[in-house]
């Protein structure tokens, strides 16, 4: 009966300690499922364009530039150094599709020159910025503003939030027109900005033709 009842007693300690390790296993599977990475498309996405980009003065490829403290200096245009917040937001805004699939397609093709964009404008307090390598032969350049040269009360030394892209057009099979907004987290002013970009060989090498930005 003593034995009996231990064999009992070591069956449900058994039963027990499995559920427990089932328990563990359940939590395990359920924080995966929580806790989701990014897909594999936008992984490589963000890996590519920090990799473009590296620092904001790497942007300009052979375009002089200057380094003071931690603010870069490019033609005598200072850029700040975006925060992985602001850099992340870029991303997202950059991957926005509208389901019209000639436009989602040059969006595919372009997504990294606008990210380039997106993070240059955002960080420049330039009237007329130069966009470097991705910005076309033809560009208006009294309409390539930097964000931080429309607002008032932001710091000049932080950049401005990406916070989306919208209101897009194809006026031409080379040619996408399209807004984007940026806003400052710090001072709540934001801007809209008008973009042209042009493919003129049909490369698929989208170049920023305009970047104006509304006071």
């Amino acid at each position: 009966m003593v034995i009996s009842t231990y064999l009992f007693l070591v069956l449900i300690w058994r039963i027990d300690l499995n559920k427990v390790r089932l328990s563990k296993v359940a939590t395990v599977t359920a924080l995966s499922a929580v806790i989701a990475l990014p897909s594999v498309s936008q992984a490589n996405f963000l890996d590519k364009l920090n990799k473009g980009l590296g620092k904001v003065t790497q942007v300009l490829g052979t375009v002089g530039t200057a380094t003071s403290g931690t603010a870069k200096t490019v033609n005598s245009s200072p850029f700040a150094d975006a925060t992985d917040d602001q850099i992340q937001k870029i991303v997202d805004a950059s991957l926005i599709r509208t389901g019209v699939a000639h436009i989602d397609k040059t969006l595919d093709e372009a997504k990294e020159n606008i990210g380039e964009m997106m993070l240059m404008a955002s960080c420049s307090k330039a009237d007329n910025l130069n966009f470097g390598r991705i910005q076309a032969a033809d560009a208006y350049t009294i309409f390539t503003n930097g964000v931080l040269s429309k607002v008032n009360h932001h710091p000049k030394d932080r950049c401005m939030t990406a916070q989306s892209m919208g209101g897009f057009k194809k006026p031409a099979n080379n040619q996408i027109e399209f807004n984007v907004v940026y806003y400052s987290e710090i001072s709540g002013e934001g801007t809209t900005c008008e973009v042209i970009m042009r493919d003129d060989y049909g490369t698929g090498n989208w170049l920023v033709k305009k970047h104006w930005c509304r006071n």
